[in-house]
């Protein structure tokens, strides 16, 4: 039986609001996620997530993370 513990990868660092886009799909493709969670620049808090197919989409170089329409986050408790 699986466990919380045996599929919940912890070995990644959110993304900032003022993250540039670009690089990104290379980054969660070198870590092996498809989706990252984003936190607020100056508050460290969860605001929402990116997913790598949104990310697939986004045609603009200059785009930041706060430019994307960040979806709802997902929350474990344990």
């Amino acid at each position: 039986m699986l466990t919380n513990q045996s599929i919940i990868n912890t070995d990644f660092t959110p993304l900032k609001s003022t993250d540039p886009v670009s690089g990104l799909l290379g980054l969660m493709e070198e870590q092996d996620v498809r989706v990252l969670p984003v936190v607020d620049s100056t508050t460290s808090k969860l605001i929402g997530q990116v997913s790598y197919d949104q990310l697939q989409k986004i045609n603009d170089n200059d785009a930041t993370v706060a430019d994307l329409d960040l979806g709802e986050v997902v929350k474990i408790y344990q």
